[in-house]
């Protein structure tokens, strides 16, 4: 689960570690009452659009404002507008939030990040001297430094020694960076980004910008599910239900099981010039209810024009899929009458399946449904469908 910029901030500060005077705006008004306050004290303030993505800053989404009248005319600019990043679709993230904090002067930049490595099963903290928001073009190992650390012993002494040979110049640091640890593996991170982590005039460090993933499956211990508030309502019900699903900006439906039929299935939609309107992998032994929850998601979906469901029977069987197809659309035919579902099955109870479905169009006042075996032929059949 991602967070925002200004919710991962109050979660380093509640570890004791210092954060920027700041404080979150949804409207011009609050901006103005913000903006105001953060002025009495500092030259010049930043506001920041708070949306899941990086590259913010390129793309015009952090822009610094010395008086109260800049303030409201970036954050009219900004709130419910599309930020389009290097991080984003080509529709961008609508910015429902800024975040607005002092300015802060500065004499270095570090780079901070823990992450989760499934590779060596341990935790890999990269850390560079040359932080900031040009960090992706540095790929010199001169530059970046990558440790692993083994969670049974955590971040120690030597591995700061490692990291930083000069250490004197880093006052405070080392006690910082076990710190950053110790939320990361309190709160059941999946990443912890701090870039960059700045060095003020009175060598003080500071957080500038944060980026924290959360381990969906650690959420319940810490009840923070109420952090995530950028997910589609499509993306919320999935999660309820347990199924895999992520929405993009095509107009064909998928309902897949198992993730590499479901990217295979997104990538041969591309290849023939189409546009997959998400990915929806309902797993291997889905039982009815979420077969039918899961074309709940696809019907309640406006931009969705054709249903594509391509199964391949092993510890699904194609058969019960088929029965799921058929409650789904009883409960739904109104919404799927210009909705035509194109079914693929292949493998465990395939025929039995196909036979269940020719059963129920022969009976259907409107045959939507269209079987096709050949994976292409399928794919082009759903394409010309939403022509």
């Amino acid at each position: 689960m991602n967070i925002h910029e200004y919710q991962a901030k109050n979660l380093i500060k509640s570890y004791g570690i210092n954060i920027p005077n700041g404080k979150l705006a949804t409207s011009v008004y609050e901006a103005l009452i913000v903006g105001k306050q953060l002025l009495n004290s500092a030259e010049s303030v930043v506001i920041k659009a708070q949306v899941h993505a990086g590259g913010r800053s390129k793309a015009g989404g952090i822009k610094t404002a010395s008086s109260v009248s800049e303030v409201a005319e970036i954050a009219a600019s900004m709130l419910n507008k599309r930020l389009i990043t290097s991080q984003t679709n080509n529709f961008g993230k609508i910015v429902k939030k800024i975040y607005i904090e002092e300015k802060v002067n500065f004499t270095d930049e570090i780079y901070i990040s823990f992450i989760i490595n499934h590779k060596d099963y341990c935790i890999s903290l990269a850390v560079s001297e040359e932080g900031g928001i040009n960090i992706d073009n540095i790929i010199s190992d001169e530059k970046i430094h990558i440790i692993n650390l083994d969670p049974l012993i955590g971040f120690k002494n030597f591995h700061f020694r490692r990291l930083f040979k000069k250490k004197s110049n880093y006052y405070n640091l080392e006690n910082l960076i076990r710190n950053f640890y110790q939320i990361f593996v309190e709160k059941n991170l999946m990443q912890l980004e701090i870039n960059p982590l700045v060095v003020t005039n009175d060598n003080q460090y500071l957080p500038l910008d944060a980026k924290v993933i959360i381990d969906d499956n650690a959420i319940y211990k810490h009840h923070i599910s109420y952090l995530n508030d950028e997910d589609n309502i499509f993306e919320s019900k999935a999660k309820i239900h347990n199924l895999c699903y992520i929405r993009m900006n095509g107009n064909i439906g998928c309902i897949v099981n198992g993730a590499g039929l479901a990217m295979a299935t997104m990538d041969i939609i591309h290849l023939y010039g189409g546009k997959a309107a998400n990915f929806l992998d309902v797993g291997g032994g889905a039982a009815i209810d979420k077969i039918i929850e899961g074309f709940n998601i696809l019907i309640s979906d406006k931009q969705i024009q054709v249903i594509f469901v391509n199964i391949f029977g092993g510890i699904m069987r194609c058969d019960l899929f088929a029965e799921g197809i058929i409650l789904a659309i009883k409960k739904h035919y109104l919404n799927l009458l210009n909705i035509p579902i194109i079914v693929r099955f292949n493998g465990f109870n395939a025929e039995i399946g196909k036979k269940i479905l020719n059963d129920f169009n022969e009976e259907s006042p409107s045959s939507i449904i269209h079987i096709i075996d050949d994976f292409d032929e399928a794919t082009i059949f759903a394409i010309n469908k939403c022509i």
